[in-house]
């Protein structure tokens, strides 16, 4: 089986205190988990500053029907596709969905709205930043508490 990633940003239009937003992004990631368990695919969702920063991977046509969904979700705008490409093999494996930690360091690699980042030269290199970013990210403290953690081959999805 080949296995393709796709790495995107997006603007949270989820409103409420911090708590509030957390709680929803919470949900965001148990929803994920649950609907996307049988499509195969594993990733990480990290929330900072407002943005949503999500890598999934899986095989093709599971990744385009999340995408979709992703896509036409009404708790976020501005969604930029910055990578989508085979993959060597699974950089979350081992995690089905889990939620990152925020950390400013993602928040700097794309801008917010920049909706010509897809066609960007640089695009291939930043993508790959932050998908090694997030991985660094779950082997140390930046998992939240309450993440998945280990549900193998388990689920992932989008936010």
């Amino acid at each position: 089986m080949t296995i393709y990633r796709i790495l995107y940003q997006s603007e949270s239009l989820l409103t409420g205190t911090e708590r509030e937003v957390r709680g929803r992004v919470d949900a965001i990631v148990a929803a994920a988990q649950r609907s996307n368990t049988a499509s195969g695919l594993t990733g990480a969702l990290l929330f900072t500053d407002g943005l949503f920063i999500q890598a999934l991977e899986g095989e093709a046509q599971a990744l385009e029907t999340t995408f979709e969904r992703i896509c036409r979700d009404l708790r976020h705008r501005r969604v930029v596709l910055h990578e989508f490409s085979e993959a060597p093999g699974r950089v979350f494996d081992g995690w089905g969905m889990t939620a990152v930690a925020g950390d400013p360091r993602a928040a700097t690699l794309f801008s917010p709205g920049d909706a010509t980042a897809h066609r960007t030269s640089r695009n291939h290199a930043l993508a790959s930043a932050a998908v090694t970013l997030m991985r660094g990210m779950l082997d140390g403290p930046a998992v939240r508490p309450g993440a998945d953690r280990g549900v193998r081959g388990g689920a992932a999805g989008g936010a």
